[in-house]
């Protein structure tokens, strides 16, 4: 009879540890993988509006995304409204899925420069993929619309 109570208790101890580990794999994870083809110069210039953006370690997913947009010119600068310094410019390029942006003002070892840039366009959506890292490393995903 013991051990048929021990074998009843094995499935809850598994999903114990489990859940909790899956969970925290879910929140924490690591980078993001791109979606979409590779776009090209002339597909990535223009105004594209953020519509969702999800960041990790925190797990957090919103559509909530307060009118924020990037418009890539033609001339390789750029605008962008971001969250955390309202509109900053700077240079950009492209090649291939990396997209290269460099905000004015801002140096490598700034928080808010951030070199390298993945990209892809499915359809009419621009999905972007980063790293940041300041005290902690924050993997990100954006998603854009045309505008």
């Amino acid at each position: 009879m013991k051990n048929y109570k021990r074998l009843m208790l094995l499935p809850v101890l598994v999903v114990a540890v489990l859940v909790p580990m899956l969970m925290m794999t879910a929140c924490f994870g690591g980078a993001y993988s791109i979606q979409g083809d590779a776009p090209t110069q002339e597909q990535l210039v223009g105004r594209w509006n953020l519509t969702r953006t999800e960041y990790r370690p925190m797990g957090v997913s919103t559509n909530a995304t307060g009118g924020r947009f990037v418009e890539f010119r033609a001339d390789g600068t750029f605008v962008e409204n971001n969250f955390w310094s309202g509109n900053a410019t700077g240079t950009w390029t492209l090649n291939g899925h990396t997209l290269v942006m460099t905000l004015e003002g801002t140096s490598s070892g700034d928080w808010l420069f951030v070199a390298n840039r993945e990209v892809g366009i499915d359809g009419g959506t621009l999905h972007m993929v980063y790293t940041r890292t300041q005290g902690s490393t924050w993997h990100y995903r954006h998603r854009f619309s045309r505008a």
